[in-house]
């Protein structure tokens, strides 16, 4: 989508700046120390510590492996059932794994094999899913976001710099994985070495809080309050505290003020422009300091009718302003989560 000769490479440093792309960077950082020191380590410590030969060891330790097949099926359609909110999904089943791998922590000696090969295999479903989306469709969405949320150019290529910060990140979890985990594994044993990799997914967990927010917020779980604007429920849209209702009910007219207001700012209602009688609403005309608007209009029809357009003029670009204030409001509020 917009390739061709005259794209463009996005650089690093702008690349950086997409919302989310430094979470998702460093918590795969974690999540890949993790999946790497199972896949090159869980054949040892099944020789070491459970005394196995090493072809079942070998045979045994492939369980993790068929899991990892179904948790990235799972993963995903989960994560596209529930509306793309893959960091919601991903923080799910790393906590699972996390979980998973505390039992091999306390329970590392006197396993039976059945038992190993459950455990492994449950560790896997729970990874596979987060190590697929972290390394490939994540990228996508962010790159989307870029589009749709920072106005990028079409001529401007940004998915591929993406991956590569969120993919790069990863390796360099995973190769500093094995420069700690036998430090962990002399001086503390296997089950240290357990609980260091769930402590891992922890922290990969944690990184994802604000998409966890943001995925929550958009399914309408977390309600946010911030003091400028109110989202009440999903669906309904935000309305500005400090601004001036107009609520009308037949002839009775109600005003409820902000202390904040200024005294200049209209007093309308966007249902309720009008009174009975079709003539608009002003705020003189509530005022009992000030004469009657009636008073000061002329006798004759035509400027009558001159009057009240240009007074209907100036609420239709009163409330424009509002309604035009509202959506910047709500666009810089899910700029900033």
């Amino acid at each position: 989508r917009g390739g061709g000769i005259g794209a463009q490479a996005v650089p690093f440093s702008e690349a950086l700046k997409v919302p989310g792309v430094k979470s998702y960077a460093c918590s795969y950082a974690f999540l890949k120390l993790v999946e790497y020191t199972l896949f090159f380590w869980i054949p040892l410590y099944l020789h070491d510590s459970l005394c196995m030969s090493c072809s079942k060891s070998g045979y045994l330790s492939t369980s993790h492996d068929f899991g990892l097949i179904l948790g990235g099926l799972l993963g995903g359609y989960v994560s596209d059932m529930i509306g793309s909110r893959r960091a919601l999904v991903m923080s799910g089943m790393m906590f699972g794994g996390s979980i998973n791998l505390l039992g091999f922590a306390f329970l590392h000696k006197g396993l039976s094999s059945s038992i190993v090969a459950l455990l492994l295999f449950s560790c896997g479903i729970c990874l596979g899913g987060p190590v697929v989306m972290a390394s490939s469709v994540i990228a996508a969405d962010l790159a989307r976001t870029w589009r749709e949320e920072m106005g990028g150019s079409e001529r401007q290529q940004i998915l591929g710099t993406l991956n590569g910060i969120i993919c790069g990140a990863g390796n360099f979890g995973s190769a500093s994985g094995q420069l700690i985990l036998p430090i962990v594994l002399t001086y503390r044993g296997w089950g240290w070495v357990f609980v260091f990799l769930s402590g891992s997914l922890i922290l990969a967990i944690a990184l994802l809080f604000r998409p966890v927010l943001k995925d929550l917020t958009d399914m309408g779980v977390i309600v946010s309050f911030s003091p400028v604007m109110c989202s009440v429920e999903r669906g309904t849209r935000s309305m500005s505290t400090n601004k001036k209702t107009l609520l009308v009910d037949n002839n009775d007219v109600d005003i409820e003020e902000n202390e904040s207001f200024h005294q200049n700012e209209p007093l309308l209602h966007s249902d309720s422009r009008y009174k009975n009688n079709n003539r608009p609403i002003d705020h003189a005309d509530h005022n009992p300091n000030k004469p009657s608007s009636s008073s000061s209009l002329p006798s004759s029809s035509l400027s009558l009718q001159s009057s009240e357009t240009v007074l209907s003029e100036s609420i239709g670009q009163e409330l424009r302003r509002a309604e035009q204030d509202d959506e910047n409001t709500e666009t810089a509020r899910i700029t900033k989560i």
